[in-house]
């Protein structure tokens, strides 16, 4: 796996994220080993590697998703659990349940409010249809979830990472199926 920076941060800058010599052990099997390394604030980065190499796993650390075997991670610069919902999200499997009743515009006024609305607000609803439109979704606003095609899916979980301008964005797969 290759850590690769695409654009230079600018001087200065903040570690947004770190792993210090982070070793993952998942069922029994060593997935990744001493990784060290760190995303810079305002820093494009792209984790390249072949299928199973550990990316996901890798974002899942710095997220907390999973803690490491050996070693630290810091997502801006405390425990990755505490500073979760500075972070945009769109991970690479989408596990939900297509048929509980909701619309677009539910799933993305949940993610803003952080809690699940019995309706939304005319300011919510803007800012849902905003963000979707930033996106290519605008139409899919008023759809039901359950019907949702695997691309338009991965519109609306790239709208919903984006609802909270978070200060870190991490896409996983951020092109499947678009």
């Amino acid at each position: 796996m290759t850590l690769k920076v695409i654009e230079p941060p600018g001087e200065g800058s903040e570690r947004i994220v770190e792993w210090e010599s982070v070793s993952l052990e998942y069922e029994g099997k060593a997935v990744l080993r001493q990784i060290t390394g760190h995303i810079l604030d305002k820093e494009l980065t792209c984790l390249c590697g072949s299928n199973g190499a550990g990316k996901t796993q890798l974002v899942r650390l710095a997220l907390g998703f999973n803690a490491p075997t050996v070693g630290t991670v810091k997502l801006l610069g405390a425990a990755p659990g505490k500073f979760r919902r500075q972070v945009g999200y769109v991970p690479q499997l989408k596990a939900f349940n297509r048929n509980f009743p909701a619309t677009v515009e539910d799933v993305l006024v949940a993610s803003w409010r952080g809690a699940w609305p019995l309706f939304s607000r005319k300011g919510e609803r803007d800012k849902a249809a905003q963000i979707l439109d930033s996106v290519g979704g605008l139409s899919l606003l008023d759809k039901d979830i359950a019907v949702l095609s695997g691309g338009e899916l991965q519109r609306v979980f790239m709208a919903k990472a984006l609802i909270k301008s978070p200060r870190l964005l991490v896409l996983d797969e951020p092109l499947a199926a678009i």
